[in-house]
């Protein structure tokens, strides 16, 4: 258990720091590549798609948004690494 949630978090962890480079340079090309999207669709928590769907949905899309948004994207991010390594502290801790 402990091996496989170490696992999951360096998994975790490459995605998120690949979305959040892409998501950086999609937002200002304002082209968002597919599976980027379906990567926070599906493998990510719900909080971050629907953070990012938050963006896509706003009308106002100025410089300054797009990097609050980043910056909320990456807390949340960051907040589900921080989960995982609250587990993983656990299970050493037995």
């Amino acid at each position: 258990m402990l091996e496989h949630l170490k696992g999951e978090r360096q998994k975790r962890e490459k995605m998120y720091t690949d979305t959040l480079n892409r998501l950086s340079q999609a937002m200002a090309d304002k082209s968002y590549p597919l599976d980027m999207i379906a990567d926070m669709m599906v493998l990510m928590p719900k909080d971050i798609f629907d953070r990012f769907q938050q963006w896509i949905d706003e009308e106002d899309q100025t410089l300054s948004k797009g990097k609050s948004t980043v910056l909320d994207i990456a807390l949340l991010m960051k907040k589900h690494l921080s989960e995982i390594d609250k587990q993983i502290e656990k299970l050493v801790k037995k």
